[in-house]
């Protein structure tokens, strides 16, 4: 006597497409959840902190600028080529007004990141150490490009400005 399988079979074949279609959709869920996590741990992809806040105040934001602009401050920046063994630089920045005059008893602070890895940005505050100059030990282990921009208050007058450095190594 045989036994016929043939009513079983259909019902196992019926759930063969769905099954596949679930499988496909689970795999490609779990493939994008490893591109988001790979996406948000690497340290050279970078969102600029607070751009939609900063994007609602830029009538605001260009009115600083335009009040630093006419304040007419100018901001050197100045690396030092060796590294301490925690990865530190020495960074001056030297403030001038507009009459070329050194802008002292000032509040300076810097956010300073490399471009290859803008995720990791460093806020430091500058100690005055002569008319107009003002320094800091910065942790900029890597040599490259680094935008540095640069905030400075000195009672209501408000300085800002971005800058671009090239940092080279020490030997």
């Amino acid at each position: 006597m045989q036994v016929n399988n043939s009513a079983a079979a259909p019902g196992r074949r019926s759930w063969l497409w769905p099954g596949g279609i679930i499988a496909l959709l689970c795999l490609h869920t779990v493939g994008m959840l490893v591109v988001v996590f790979i996406a948000t741990r690497d340290p050279s992809f970078s969102v600029e902190p607070n751009s939609y806040r900063k994007a609602v105040a830029w009538d605001s934001s260009r009115a600083r600028s335009q009040a630093s602009d006419q304040l007419g401050w100018t901001a050197s920046i100045k690396a030092q080529r060796d590294v301490d063994p925690l990865g530190r630089r020495r960074v001056t920045c030297e403030l001038k007004d507009k009459q070329g005059l050194p802008v002292v008893a000032a509040t300076v602070r810097l956010e300073v990141f490399h471009h290859a890895r803008a995720a990791d940005r460093q806020q430091v505050t500058l100690t005055p150490e002569d008319h107009g100059v003002y320094s800091a030990l910065v942790p900029m282990k890597r040599t490259g490009t680094w935008e540095i921009r640069v905030s400075a208050q000195r009672g209501n007058e408000l300085y800002s400005t971005v800058l671009t450095e090239n940092v080279e190594g020490g030997a």
